[in-house]
């Protein structure tokens, strides 16, 4: 851990104890942890809010110390810092957000050419979503009156001006029209946070083309029609910005736009001076998101749905004989399906958590993970079919590979079967193949526990 001698400045990374602290770091450590918002600091990778916010910290009475979360980035709180990186590396991190995107964020020596570059992907994203969700109905326009003067009337007439070129002896028509144009002070700042993204983004030593068709459609019309250049000032100055019901779609992303101008990311909640600016990513989703596009790629002769951060249960466990009350909601992370029909052959919850033994866990799993699957394979199955179910990991403890070896699993109040599973991260002379030894060996076990069972 590395601290710097005046500002409090603590490096660590996720899922890990922080260490020893001095009485003015653990003063300011613990106020943070109060404070901290990580519902309103998180940047979200399918654009859904937290389902169950997390603490960005929180303190272990066995230990002794501190511990962070599952969440990797950046806050700064009353002039300190907390960096968090990833616990795995910001190239294996990056190897699992290419297979979310579909694009390479990594070089052929599998490196990453700037620190922490991964970050600015993710804001680039939110950004770019912001931009095609406030541009649904169009470009930012406002209404400005327009005076005209000619033979022909645009608009409607004016008649007092008509009257005064016609005394002059010019026999001119004078008419007033309400005419679109592009908001310029919107577009500017649209234009420059565009312009610092792609100095950020210009990190990496390939050219990466992170914007989707319909969002580089919208910055060429607007360099087209604004008028305004697309300078690099990080200035967050007042720039005279007011919304109409046109441009009121267009808040969040201006707003966004002025705190990357600015340099700080995202902001949680106000609270004047205690204030926590930063930009925070929940690995959590993106093992999740990673371990669905793994599958949707690598198993393409079955159909998967992600459901893991849905709104809408999937289904409940327990049924009133009443009426139509329900009770558990039943929210898995994936479910998969025959490709053609509309069987459903299993349930895999990824869960980005440790799987280091202690006392209370001796193979490294954790009760509620157990009963969690559990509940999945006996609700979904069906006295003509029943289905299996998957644990998926993150770089597994020797005690949770014993485990897995013994795979599978089968459940005490049902006949479906659970498999452990894990997957391991990978040396960097790997990050250019298609999918590594790894993702091959999971791929296999996946598809191995797919196969119909009865």
């Amino acid at each position: 851990m590395a601290r710097q001698a005046r500002a409090i400045e603590i490096t660590t990374t996720d899922l890990s104890s922080i260490g020893r602290l001095t009485d003015e770091e653990d003063r300011w450590i613990r106020e943070l942890a109060h404070i901290s918002d990580t519902g309103r600091l998180t940047i979200s990778l399918s654009g859904n809010k937290q389902i169950d916010p997390e603490p960005l910290l929180r303190f272990d009475t066995v230990t002794n110390c501190w511990w962070t979360g599952r969440f990797v980035g950046e806050v700064q709180f009353k002039g300190g810092t907390l960096r968090i990186s990833p616990r795995f590396g910001d190239v294996q991190l990056s190897r699992w957000l290419s297979r979310i995107w579909g694009v390479q964020l990594i070089d052929s020596k599998g490196a990453y050419s700037q620190s922490r570059l991964w970050i600015w992907h993710l804001i680039a994203r939110l950004w770019e979503s912001r931009l095609v969700a406030a541009a649904k109905h169009g470009l930012p326009t406002r209404r400005i009156d327009e005076a005209h003067i000619g033979q022909a009337i645009r608009g409607r007439l004016d008649i007092r001006g008509t009257v005064k070129q016609l005394s002059s002896g010019r026999h001119q028509l004078v008419s007033r029209s309400r005419e679109r144009w592009i908001d310029q002070p919107i577009a500017s700042v649209l234009l420059r946070a565009w312009k610092r993204l792609q100095i950020e983004l210009a990190g990496s030593q390939r050219p990466i083309r992170w914007l989707s068709p319909q969002a580089d459609d919208l910055i060429s019309r607007l360099r087209l029609h604004s008028g305004v250049r697309s300078d690099t000032s990080t200035e967050r100055k007042p720039i005279g910005i007011r919304y109409t019901p046109i441009t009121e779609s267009y808040r969040q992303v201006v707003d966004l736009s002025l705190s990357i101008l600015a340099g700080q990311g995202i902001t949680s909640t106000s609270r004047g001076q205690r204030d926590v600016m930063g930009a925070l990513v929940d690995m959590a989703e993106v093992w999740e998101l990673y371990i669905y596009h793994l599958l949707r790629t690598g198993l393409p002769d079955l159909r998967l749905r992600h459901t893991g951060r849905d709104q809408v249960n999937e289904g409940h466990l327990f049924h009133s004989s009443v009426d139509q009350t329900s009770v558990g909601g039943l929210k898995p992370d994936i479910l998969a399906y025959r490709r053609y029909e509309n069987t459903l052959l299993g349930v895999i919850d990824a869960k980005y958590k440790l799987t280091t033994p202690s006392e209370q866990r001796p193979n490294g799993l954790l009760r509620e993970d157990l009963y969690q699957i559990n509940a999945y394979v006996t609700a979904f199955s069906n006295n003509a079919s029943c289905i299996s179910g998957a644990l998926v990991y993150p770089s597994p403890s020797e005690a949770f590979d014993r485990l897995s070896d013994a795979n599978p699993y089968f459940s005490a109040t049902s006949s479906a079967s659970v498999y452990f599973v894990g997957l391991g991260t990978e040396e960097e002379s790997q990050h250019q193949v298609r999918y590594t030894a790894e993702e091959q060996r999971f791929l296999a076990t996946i598809r191995r526990m797919l196969v119909p069972a009865c």
